[in-house]
């Protein structure tokens, strides 16, 4: 998925992580995926690669086998 940042969500990663996962602690995530360097400067109009959340777990019968 791509996500374009917009002006109410520049430089916070945690927020766009919580509105696509459900969890502000998987930024990081986007961050990787989107060659972020610094998570404080994202200034809007950035093009964001979210990866789906399927493919950050390997959980064994809880549905996330990928």
């Amino acid at each position: 998925t791509y996500y374009t940042v917009p002006p109410s969500k520049e430089n916070r990663l945690d927020i766009i992580s919580n509105d696509h996962y459900g969890m502000v602690d998987l930024w990081w995530v986007i961050a990787l995926a989107s060659e972020i360097r610094d998570p404080f400067k994202v200034p809007q109009g950035t093009v964001l690669r979210i990866p789906p959340l399927s493919t950050l777990f390997y959980v064994r019968g809880t549905g996330l086998e990928g």
